[in-house]
């Protein structure tokens, strides 16, 4: 067999099509063979049926002196009309919380000893005043090393001993270890049971345990399967070869990077084209070939009964607004909401939290503008920008002493903030001494 046929003959997710499990090209059909893409792609799909079994799968560069660096050494970018116009909606939507900070030191006034946790030891008055207001939304801004995990940590913490429910308190993060971690720590500080009733995970992981949970209520079969990220560029590149483009030309996108538009065009809302346009002015010649594979990739998925990770995101955030009852649902059952990493999360995730929030309002988002680095994959940074314009009665909690780093360190970061064009200000100040709260 040559190579050629072995690539057409690759097993994926999916394959149903004979005694092998091998679907067999449509070239090998017989004859009568179709002449267009669309009808190719037609008789590939009426090969695919019933769900499938997917295997679990387990889950230094050298820098430049920056004491050298100047700033002439990086002009400044040219900008658009409509750039500049966001840019100044932004300004003025952080110079506009400046009027939303507390008076921190008033939270240390206040009477504690019920108890069980010292908070007023354990935490600077910025840290307490995060910990503190529960019943209103609280967006915090922390930097590096300023003990913003040991603010969520006792956040949760104080929510339980105040006798709220562990079952309403859903803390999400972007990564496993990041929220076993956190509530590990918080058993460890309370030691009471009741914390393993906190949802706590990943945006996925939540979404996936949703959609099973209410798979009824939002007509999803309930024996679904979850697909990662190689399994979706393995279907890809399937449904790539059925439509004989890895014969077309040498410049046609691999399944890797057609699986990363697709992926970053649902993230941020918007289209394939779009998308292109922006980010791989190269591939604009294909902007049709990679929307019939995605319309293909979408159906291979319907018909396999499979999800990839977007889709997680997608159906429930579109299940939270069609389907009032469902959100009535997540909104009795979480009535106190936290978010790691704020600027991390994507359009599809934030507008998850805001439904879920909406009504009771008692969110609180930790994060730090200056530190977006998820933009590839669709994060988008001004959903902590704009947190204050979501929720107009919130209150700004700036954490700002650094345990971590030196002087020079922070002198260097604080001079990038402070020459940005958009963001919050901050000041961290150095505390490598004395007590630290991290």
């Amino acid at each position: 067999m040559s190579d050629h046929e072995k690539e057409g003959k690759k097993k994926v997710p999916g394959q149903d099509g004979n005694s092998d499990g091998i679907i067999k090209r449509f070239e090998d059909a017989g004859p009568g063979k179709p002449v267009s893409k669309l009808d190719l792609l037609d008789s590939f799909l009426k090969q695919i049926t019933g769900a499938v079994s997917v295997p679990q799968k387990n889950g230094v560069e050298e820098f430049k002196d920056i004491q050298s660096v100047e700033w002439e050494e990086y002009p400044e970018m040219e900008t658009s009309e409509e750039l500049d116009r966001k840019i100044s909606e932004l300004q003025r939507i952080a110079v506009s919380i400046e009027k939303k900070n507390i008076d921190e030191e008033s939270f240390g006034k206040k009477d504690l000893s019920k108890f069980k946790v010292n908070y007023l030891s354990a935490l600077n008055p910025s840290q307490l005043a995060a910990v503190l207001i529960t019943e209103k939304p609280v967006l915090v801004i922390a930097g590096a090393g300023s003990g913003k995990t040991r603010v969520i940590v006792h956040r949760v913490s104080y929510l339980i001993e105040s006798g709220v429910d562990a079952q309403s308190v859903l803390l999400l993060t972007f990564t496993r270890k990041a929220s076993r971690e956190m509530l590990d720590r918080v058993e460890t500080l309370l030691q009471d049971k009741r914390v393993g009733n906190v949802t706590g995970g990943r945006f996925h992981s939540f979404a996936a345990f949703i959609l099973r949970k209410y798979s009824n209520m939002l007509n999803l079969p309930p024996n679904f399967t979850i697909i990662d990220a190689s399994d979706s560029e393995d279907i890809i590149d399937l449904i790539r070869t059925e439509l004989k483009f890895n014969t077309k030309d040498k410049k046609f996108p691999r399944k890797e990077r057609i699986h990363d538009i697709i992926s970053y065009s649902r993230n941020r809302n918007t289209t394939i084209g779009s998308i292109v346009h922006e980010q791989y002015t190269g591939l604009i010649d294909y902007i049709a070939d990679i929307e019939l594979i995605y319309s293909g990739y979408s159906r291979y998925k319907t018909l396999s009964k499979i999800l990839d990770f977007d889709d997680l995101m997608e159906i429930l955030r579109d299940g939270l607004k069609a389907n009032l009852r469902f959100r009535e649902y997540l909104q009795k059952q979480y009535q106190y909401v936290m978010v790691d990493e704020f600027q991390d999360t994507n359009i599809v995730q934030k507008e998850i939290v805001d439904f879920i929030a909406e009504k009771h309002r008692r969110i609180m988002v930790v994060g730090d503008d200056s530190q977006s680095i998820y933009a590839f994959r669709g994060a988008n940074y001004e959903n902590i920008l704009r947190f204050p314009e979501t929720y107009p009665e919130c209150v700004v909690v700036k954490i700002e002493e650094n345990y971590r780093s030196n002087q020079k360190i922070l002198d260097f970061t604080n001079s990038i903030i402070d020459n940005a064009r958009i963001g919050y200000k901050r000041d961290s100040s150095p505390k490598i001494t004395g007590k630290q709260y991290l």
